[in-house]
């Protein structure tokens, strides 16, 4: 649901969106990160920092950093 609000607001594809969700879950279970807060308010961070990160993602190539 996130990805596609995503690939849509961003005009991304959504395996790019795929490929930045990937890296984020994994670093994120590398680092034992936790979100803290209401799910409403957690849900529309998430959507921004995917949105951004997968913008980067696309632009800069796949050399960057989820985390």
């Amino acid at each position: 649901e996130i990805r596609h609000m995503v690939a849509k607001g961003t005009g991304k594809h959504e395996l790019a969106i795929d490929a930045v969700l990937d890296e984020m879950i994994t670093r994120c279970w590398q680092l034992r990160l936790r979100a803290v807060g209401s799910k409403s308010r957690l849900l529309v961070d998430f959507a921004i920092l995917l949105a951004a990160r997968s913008v980067e993602y696309v632009y800069r190539g796949r050399n960057w950093h989820a985390v």
